[in-house]
């Protein structure tokens, strides 16, 4: 192809906006097509962990046999941010991070989303898209100052509570939902099956979605609570948690229980 024509490593990406995994496949090409394809399902998913089991599943049936490669993501510029689709819920915003990085594929980020923002309230007089995205095209607050690291005025209103939401506070804070993404993105860096291992569905009471990672004698489980209660699940011997929502759970051995809207991500022991 063409991009072939351009020095060094590269990859194309296919924004293909359609409705399933198995019309996604036919556009990923042996050196003919794109190498990775935009797969919107998630975004467009309730907060339902059967409806994600299925999601996934259909992904890995559509791709896994012509070796294609997943692209997750949650949120994008046309789109509401996840967090406030998920209601404002800081805790669902950890939860979802939780697994669109430890999913079998690659993650893309929506600029802010690993800041938890929420969209933008925009009045009347200020909207500047007539498709009505501006909520979540809103400038990224960089300081708890009044203008927010920016010079001059913004072209929209600042996403909710930018004195306290922005990424110097962030930055300071080991257990804001910054510092969880760092420690998903150093976990992939780190194991070979968060990286390229298989994705397989685990047994789990309702309200939870959990599956293993597993590549070349490395393993990991992932266990996400979409519910609102403290549940029991998973076997706990012989595990470890590597990262969780909850930053104080880290590092110890794994005892089987997810609070309300949690997710871990275990590692043997």
């Amino acid at each position: 192809s063409d991009l072939d024509a351009y020095p060094g490593e590269r990859a194309m990406v296919g924004e293909v906006n359609l409705a399933s995994a198995g019309l996604l496949a036919p556009y990923y090409g042996q050196g003919d097509e794109l190498h990775m394809v935009f797969n919107f399902s998630l975004l467009r998913a309730k907060w339902d962990p059967d409806r994600w089991a299925e999601l996934i599943a259909d992904s890995e049936a559509a791709l896994a046999p012509s070796e294609a490669w997943p692209v997750w993501v949650l949120s994008n510029h046309d789109t509401p941010r996840h967090r406030t689709r998920y209601g404002g819920s800081g805790q669902r915003a950890r939860v979802a991070a939780t697994v669109l990085l430890t999913l079998r594929g690659t993650p893309f980020l929506y600029a802010g989303e690993e800041l938890g923002l929420e969209d933008a309230e925009i009045p009347a007089g200020r909207r500047v898209d007539p498709g009505g995205r501006d909520g979540c095209r809103a400038p990224i607050p960089w300081t708890g100052e009044s203008d927010h690291g920016w010079s001059g005025p913004p072209w929209l209103p600042w996403p909710p509570t930018p004195r306290i939401r922005n990424v110097d506070a962030l930055r300071s804070d080991n257990d804001s939902i910054l510092h969880l993404y760092r420690r998903l993105v150093a976990a992939r860096a780190g194991s070979p099956a968060l990286q390229l291992g298989e994705w397989r569905l685990l047994d789990a009471p309702p309200g939870v979605l959990a599956y293993e990672r597993r590549h070349e004698g490395d393993t990991r489980r992932v266990a996400a609570n979409f519910d609102e209660q403290n549940l029991t699940v998973l076997e706990h011997e012989g595990w470890t948690v590597d990262v969780a929502t909850d930053r104080a759970r880290e590092q110890a051995p794994w005892d089987g229980q997810l609070g309300a809207t949690e997710a871990v991500v275990l590692r043997p022991a």
